[in-house]
């Protein structure tokens, strides 16, 4: 929206008193310096022109823009720059003061006046956690439409970006210093600050429609951040981004509850009117802290996510795998309408990371490593002890699906030691470790750490390509960045991967083969005791002249055989 703004001005030129001393000025003089200006916003974007008229030769022009105390630009004009009589400057959207001085030769007149710049349309997007950071940065293309619409950015790791290297019409958000913005720990001023930026540009265009993106997690941000502030529900569309385990938690904790004759579509409803009555309670309160003034606090309130999505027209719920043992319920009807009809009709959006890379040119995934740092913390005990992180890929979170669990952990830290390695657990996405108290558990009494199951580890490796990986079949091996780094294969032996078609791509590539001694078997005659015993063969892996291994799981021993 274009705002104008014309004054003029005149000031009386003096004889000056430099240092306590006169200074005489022997040639006539004009004594009035007029000077008109025009101040404009270019377009829609966040630029400033002023245009000027004068019948004096105006030799510099110096501007200065202010957003409250924070300066926003201060640029001097001279020579050739003043040849169009117009000169432009950047700024951002919001209410700015803008100072002004003109000089012709040795007489200066100045003004301050105001002026607001303002969109149709933003991007909000204070957002907290790893997926959705990871959400919103490989679709950020389509966010904006191509990079159309404006987007203004604060990450609550704001590591996981290099932000000099934004992308095109992405900003950090402006109205709070970049210091700030790149804080660690600094989440609750930066709520702040963006509750105010939202406030401020509403104020100045009724019209403007604002989309926010934030995690689920902290889904009553949209109710502080856009009903708080009075915005209709025309002016605003919502997109919840997954958090992961949690999104499933929280829903599962809703709706499905184990008691008899449960009824979800009962709860549903009950949900349903309460969320009615929490937005009313916000619109009249203007504010939502999540407090127990209101009736659904914010804890409460990350379970309403599904149902926000399905109430409300511009509310919608990105999730990674909305799979029945991941969105769980015993009312099989609710459930499968949750799974099929709401996934069709876009109130449950399933996103897939892979997807977005897949359509990517090579130059958009330059930039997008360039810009994305991956979340640093996500292995930082190994960075931190300057160790090799290496993943064990699991399969469903259950003994059968990852049989002898405990014994090939022993294997793999007595084989690749831990002197060399920090190990990690990265689960099936099907099976989010949150979702499997046991599963927790048995990591934690086998001191390995849990890596986010939902993101997909293709999508791991592309971002942190120096990992080192083991564990039960899977096609991720095809993925490592060099073939040393495929190291263990979990419950199959050479002949096993020889025999299995599916294995035929990566099979060359995986260092030792790792399977279960059984009591027919030909190195059975190798185990003494009563305990369990494992077969190591040497596939890519020629640590030394031996022929194969035996690891016993009691004793937690590795002895070499040359046969």
């Amino acid at each position: 929206m274009k705002r104008i703004l014309s004054f003029v001005l005149s000031a009386l030129m003096l004889v000056s008193l430099l240092a306590g001393c006169t200074k005489t000025v022997t040639e006539t003089l004009k004594t009035d310096f007029v000077c008109s200006f025009v101040i404009t916003q270019v377009n829609d974007e966040q630029k400033i022109n002023v245009a000027y008229n004068s019948d004096e030769n105006i030799t510099k022009l110096v501007l200065s823009v202010k957003h409250g105390e924070q300066t926003v630009c201060e640029k001097t004009f001279e020579g050739d720059a003043l040849n169009e009589k117009n000169v432009t400057v950047d700024a951002f959207y919001g209410k700015h003061t803008v100072s002004i001085k003109a000089f012709a030769g040795e007489f200066e007149t100045n003004t301050v006046s105001e002026i607001a710049l303002s969109a149709s349309e933003y991007i909000i997007a204070p957002i907290s956690g790893s997926m959705p950071q990871l959400y919103f940065t490989l679709n950020m293309k389509e966010i904006t439409k191509d990079h159309a619409i404006p987007a203004f950015v604060w990450l609550a790791r704001p590591d996981s970006w290099n932000w000099e290297n934004l992308p095109e019409n992405v900003y950090a958000m402006p109205n709070a210093p970049i210091e700030e913005v790149l804080t660690h720990n600094n989440y609750d001023k930066m709520v702040e600050a963006t509750d105010k930026y939202i406030e401020e540009l509403y104020s100045i265009n009724k019209n403007s429609k604002f989309n926010l993106y934030i995690n689920d997690f902290n889904s009553y941000l949209y109710l502080k951040l856009l009903e708080g502030n009075g915005i209709p529900a025309s002016n605003y569309y919502v997109t919840l981004l997954s958090d992961g385990g949690s999104s499933y938690k929280d829903f599962n904790l809703a709706f499905n509850v184990e008691e008899e004759g449960f009824d979800a579509d009962a709860k549903y409803v009950e949900m349903a009117e309460k969320l009615d009555n929490l937005f009313a309670e916000v619109r009249e309160a203007g504010d939502y802290d999540g407090g127990d003034s209101f009736s659904v606090d914010g804890n409460a309130f990350r379970q309403y996510s599904y149902v926000a999505a399905r109430e409300k027209d511009n509310i919608e719920w990105w999730i990674l795998r909305p799979r029945s043992g991941v969105l769980c319920s015993p009312d099989e009807e609710f459930i499968n309408r949750v799974l099929n009809d709401d996934k069709r009709e876009g109130v449950i959006e399933e996103r897939n990371f892979a997807n977005p890379l897949k359509v990517m040119t090579d130059e958009e995934k330059a930039e997008l490593k360039s810009l994305y740092n991956f979340n640093n913390e996500l292995f930082e005990a190994a960075d931190e002890s300057v160790k090799k992180a290496m993943m064990i890929l699991g399969s469903w979170a259950t003994a059968v699906n990852e049989p002898d669990f405990d014994d090939y952990v022993k294997l793999i830290k007595a084989y690749y030691g831990e002197e060399e390695f920090v190990y990690y657990y990265k689960g099936h996405p099907n099976t989010p470790t949150s979702n499997h108290p046991d599963k927790q558990a048995q990591l934690e009494r086998l001191g390995l750490i849990d890596v986010e199951s939902s993101i997909n580890a293709e999508l791991i490796l592309f971002f942190y390509p120096d990992i080192y990986m083991c564990g039960y079949n899977s096609s991720t091996f095809m993925s490592v960045e060099s073939p040393e780094m495929a190291c263990c294969m979990f419950n199959m032996s050479i002949a096993d991967a020889e025999a299995n078609e599916a294995t035929a791509d990566y099979r060359k590539l995986i260092g030792i083969y790792t399977s279960k001694i059984t009591e027919d078997s030909p190195y059975a005659s190798y185990c003494e005791g009563e305990g369990s015993f494992y077969l190591i063969e040497f596939n890519n892996d020629k640590q030394n002249d031996a022929n194969f291994a035996i690891f016993d799981a009691e004793a937690n021993k590795i002895t070499y055989h040359k046969n």
